[in-house]
C-alpha cells in the first residue's frame, strides 16, 4: 500500500501543480475564519485536499465527520485531489457499517487498510460519527508514522496522542481541553496541515521513532543525516520559501524572496520567484515567507498560501528629520540603530547609503527601519519617495482632458500611464491632485484627499527638517518638500483655506478657498414690503428654478428697478 502511495503521488504530482491558486481562501464565508486557523483553512484548500461546499462555504465552525477526514488524509497521503483513483478501494470491506456503495467507501478503506484509521472495534467505524480532535490527531500521527508501537492503542491512548502532537508543535494553537468535543472544520484543519509539515518518522524495537535518516546522492551515501521528507513534501512537494522580499512583478502575481546569510549578505543565487501571490512592492526589505509547491521552473514555485511578513518595522519617519539625528541614541528623534552592514533601498530598488540619507531629510518622504532577525536593530531602511502631479488626461471612452493621445491611459502630469500600469484604490478624474511612486513601471497612486478649514496660525516646528508648522482648523501641519502650491503666508491667516495632503497627512497643496460665484435674473423686486432695509425680490437661479430672496443692494432700490437684469453674486 505505501508503494502504491507514492506511485499515485508521483502520477497526479504534476497535474495537481499545474491546477492549483494560491491566493488566500476564496470561500463565500472566509471572513468567519478564525485568523489563528486561516493559514490552515487556505494551504489545504489551495492544495485542494480539503475542500468546501458546493454553496461556495467553507463552514469553519461546523462539525466534521470521521469519513470526511478520512477523505482528505487520503488526498494528503496519495495527491490524488481529483479523487479519480478511490474507487479502486470501495469494495474493500474493512468495516461492516462501511458498505461499497457509499461515498466514503474509498477513503474508509483506503485509510484502513494503510493502518491510518481505526474503527471502534474491528468491524465498527462509525463513519457519519462527527470526529474529534483526539481522533483526527491519530488518524494523521499514523500517517506521519507513530502509533507502529501501538501507543495509541489502550486506555491511554487519547494521553498518548495529545503528547505526540504537542512535542511537534502541532496543537499549539489548539485548546488541549477542546481535544475530547467534536472538532470544528477549522480546527480539524489546522491538525491536518501542521501534522503534514512535520518529518515522516520510521520504527524500530531497538531506536524507537526516527525521524532523520542518512543522505545519498544517486544511491551513494554521503554521510550527512537529514530530517526526512514531510507528507506535504513528499506528496505535494510543499515547501515555506523564505527570504527577504527583494522584488515583486505585479502584472505575474510574483514574489521574489531572497535568502540573507549571516552577515545580512543577500544569496541572490539562490533567489526563488514565488508566482500567484499578491504582490505588495511596500514590503520590499520585509523577511516573510510563503507555502509553495514547485513548478516546471526550478526558479519559482507556486503559492498555496498568502505571504505572511515576518520582519517587523520597528519605527518610521515622514518628517524631514535627518538619517544621523534619526539612527543617533542620543537624539530627541532617534528611532533605531543600523547593523553595519545595513541594506537601503530607495522605492524598491536597492540604492546606495548616501542616496537614502539625502532623501531622508525631505517631508514626505518614508523613512522605514526594518527589524528582520528579531535583533532589535536595523537591517533594512526603505525609503518610499513619492511624485506629486496632477491628472492631466484621462483616454477612456470618455476621453477627459486634452493632449491625451495614448489610448486606454491616465496622464499624470503628462506623462502617459496605460490604464493596466496604473494602481489607484480611488477613481480618478481629470485634474485630481495626486501623488505616485512608480515600481517597475508600475504607476501606484494616492488620491490626495481635500481639507477645508480656517489657516488659525503659524508654529514653530520642534521636530523634523521643516521650520515652520501650519494649523488648518485645529490640525497641525507640515509642508512637503514635494508640495505644488502653498500660500500659507502670515498675510492669508484667518482665510478659508483648501488643503490637500500626502498619504500620511503633510501638505502638497494649501491655498485661500475660492468664492463659490454665481448668477441670478431678478423677475421683480419690492423693497416697500421689507423691514430689514433689504428689497424683496423673485429670481430665477442658473438651474432655472424660482426663488424668494432679499437683496442687499448697497442703496435706495426703487420698485422693480431691478427686474429684467442678471447680477452676480457670491455665496
Amino acid at each position: 500500500m505505501r508503494n502504491l502511495k507514492k506511485i499515485l503521488a508521483l502520477v497526479l504530482a504534476l497535474v495537481m501543480s499545474m491546477s492549483l491558486m494560491a491566493t488566500a481562501n476564496a470561500f463565500t464565508d472566509d471572513a468567519n475564519v478564525d485568523a489563528t486557523y486561516d493559514e490552515a483553512v487556505t494551504v489545504l484548500s489551495n492544495l485542494k485536499v480539503f475542500q468546501g461546499y458546493d454553496d461556495g462555504s467553507f463552514q469553519p465552525k461546523g462539525s466534521i465527520t470521521r469519513a470526511e477526514v478520512a477523505a482528505i488524509i487520503y488526498r494528503i497521503a496519495t495527491g490524488d485531489v481529483t479523487d479519480s483513483q478511490v474507487g479502486i478501494y470501495a469494495d474493500y470491506n474493512k468495516f461492516d457499517d462501511v458498505k461499497s456503495t457509499s461515498w466514503y467507501a474509498g477513503y474508509v478503506n483506503y485509510c484502513a487498510n494503510a493502518e491510518y484509521i481505526k474503527g471502534y472495534d474491528a468491524k465498527t467505524f462509525g463513519p457519519n460519527d462527527p470526529v474529534t480532535g483526539y481522533q483526527a490527531l491519530a488518524m494523521i500521527l499514523r500517517a506521519v508514522g507513530y502509533d507502529k508501537n501501538g501507543e495509541f492503542t489502550g486506555s491511554s491512548w487519547q494521553v498518548q496522542t495529545a503528547a505526540v502532537g504537542k512535542q511537534l508543535h502541532i496543537t499549539d494553537n489548539v485548546s488541549a481541553g477542546t481535544l475530547n468535543t467534536a472538532a470544528t472544520r477549522e480546527v480539524v484543519a489546522e491538525i491536518l496541515f501542521r501534522s503534514i509539515l512535520v518529518p515522516q518518522v520510521t520504527y524500530t524495537p531497538a531506536l524507537g521513532y526516527q525521524s532523520i535518516g542518512v543522505s545519498t546522492s544517486g544511491n551513494v551515501w554521503t554521510g550527512w543525516f537529514v530530517d526526512n521528507a514531510s507528507i506535504g513534501a513528499e506528496t505535494f512537494g510543499l515547501a515555506q520559501t523564505t527570504g527577504e522580499i527583494t522584488a515583486i512583478d505585479y502584472h505575474d502575481g510574483l514574489t521574489v524572496f531572497t535568502p540573507v546569510n549571516d552577515n545580512n549578505t543577500l544569496i541572490t543565487r539562490d533567489s526563488v520567484g514565488v508566482i500567484n501571490t499578491a504582490a505588495d512592492w511596500t514590503k520590499i526589505g520585509y523577511a516573510a515567507y510563503a507555502y509553495t509547491v514547485p513548478t516546471a521552473n526550478a526558479k519559482t514555485r507556486t503559492a498555496v498560501s498568502d505571504v505572511v511578513v515576518t520582519g517587523d518595522s520597528l519605527g518610521t519617519s515622514t518628517n524631514g528629520t535627518s538619517f544621523a539625528n534619526l539612527t543617533n541614541k542620543n537624539s530627541g528623534s532617534f528611532v533605531s540603530e543600523v547593523a553595519s552592514n545595513v541594506r537601503y533601498y530607495y522605492n524598491g530598488v536597492e540604492c546606495t547609503a548616501q542616496k537614502a540619507a539625502t532623501a531622508a531629510g525631505n517631508v514626505g518622504v518614508k523613512v522605514d527601519f526594518i527589524d528582520n532577525d528579531e535583533g532589535g536593530m536595523t537591517e533594512v531602511v526603505a525609503i518610499t519617495a513619492y511624485t506629486t502631479a496632477y491628472v492631466t488626461a484621462i483616454t477612456n471612452e470618455n476621453n477627459t482632458g486634452y493632449q491625451g493621445v495614448q489610448a486606454n491611459s491616465y496622464y499624470l502630469n503628462n506623462i502617459a500611464v496605460k490604464a493596466d500600469n496604473l494602481v489607484c484604490a480611488d477613481a480618478l478624474a481629470y485634474q485630481d491632485l495626486v501623488t505616485y511612486v512608480a515600481y517597475d513601471n508600475v504607476y501606484y497612486v494616492t488620491k490626495a484627499p481635500l481639507t477645508q478649514d480656517t489657516f488659525n496660525r503659524i508654529n514653530r516646528a520642534t521636530v523634523g527638517g521643516a521650520s515652520y508648522m501650519y494649523v488648518i482648523g485645529e490640525t497641525e501641519y507640515l509642508v512637503s518638500a514635494k508640495a505644488v502650491k502653498n500660500e500659507l503666508t502670515s498675510a492669508n491667516l484667518g482665510k478659508g483655506f483648501d488643503v490637500y495632503t500626502d498619504p500620511y497627512g503633510h501638505i502638497i497643496y494649501a491655498a485661500p478657498t475660492a468664492a463659490n460665484y454665481s448668477y441670478m435674473f431678478v423677475l421683480a423686486n419690492d423693497h416697500t414690503v421689507a423691514t430689514t432695509g433689504l428689497t424683496n425680490a423673485r429670481i430665477v437661479n442658473t438651474d432655472g428654478s424660482i426663488a424668494d430672496v432679499s437683496i442687499n443692494f448697497n442703496g435706495i432700490v426703487e420698485v422693480n428697478q431691478l427686474a429684467g437684469h442678471m447680477y452676480g453674486y457670491t455665496v
